[in-house]
């Protein structure tokens, strides 16, 4: 008795260590030590957590985000919002990565999502949103586009999220996507991803 008493206190020692101290996500000003866990204290992430569609006659979007809790980076524990997406243009297929949003083992890390963030971001942070209010708390995401020939526009494309819930009406998700820092673009090349850069207001599923 008194070696499986041990091995629980061990263990519920060894737990609040790798989870101390607890930051929240909208703390910007909070130092990220080794073993800090940055936690989405209010839930704000499980508003867009769910599938999504946009639609404009034969071009659509859909987007499936899920919440993953606790993940380890090699340096601290957070709280993510993790998903993918399948973007249609006028009928024709441009991008689908939605396979690896349930089967997950072509992935090596939860990192390895194209759709990935937990930092929350106000009015004027990029990207803007003209529409929000002043202390309206959005989070930005790191998107990636899986065409190898896009590489170079890795580490630059970011969306803003925005939830909107209406008495009656079915939640909706604003999506403002733009390219932030700069990129050496071949030649010739597109200046962005298969996704177009811009506004999407999405219908929660």
């Amino acid at each position: 008795m008194r070696n499986i008493i041990l091995i629980a206190l061990i263990g519920i020692t060894f737990t609040c260590k790798a989870q101390n101290p607890i930051i929240s996500i909208h703390d910007k000003n909070a130092e990220i030590t080794t073993d800090s866990y940055l936690k989405d204290i209010n839930n704000d992430l499980d508003k867009f957590v769910g599938t999504w569609l946009y639609t404009n006659g034969t071009t659509s979007l859909t987007i499936k985000f899920e919440k993953k809790e606790q993940v380890y980076n090699d340096d601290w524990y957070e709280d993510l919002l993790v998903g993918e997406y399948k973007y249609i243009e006028n009928g024709v297929q441009k991008v689908n990565t939605l396979i690896d949003f349930d089967n997950t083992d072509d992935l090596d890390s939860v990192y390895d999502h194209s759709l990935l963030g937990n930092y929350t971001i106000l009015k004027k942070e990029f990207p803007g949103c003209s529409n929000c209010s002043l202390l309206e708390k959005r989070v930005r995401i790191y998107f990636e586009d899986p065409n190898p020939n896009l590489s170079y526009l890795v580490g630059t494309m970011y969306m803003g999220l925005r939830h909107i819930s209406e008495f009656g009406v079915a939640d909706k998700m604003q999506i403002d996507f733009a390219k932030k820092g700069s990129s050496i673009i071949p030649v010739g090349a597109p200046q962005e991803p298969n996704l177009p850069f811009g506004r999407y207001v999405l219908i929660k599923q």
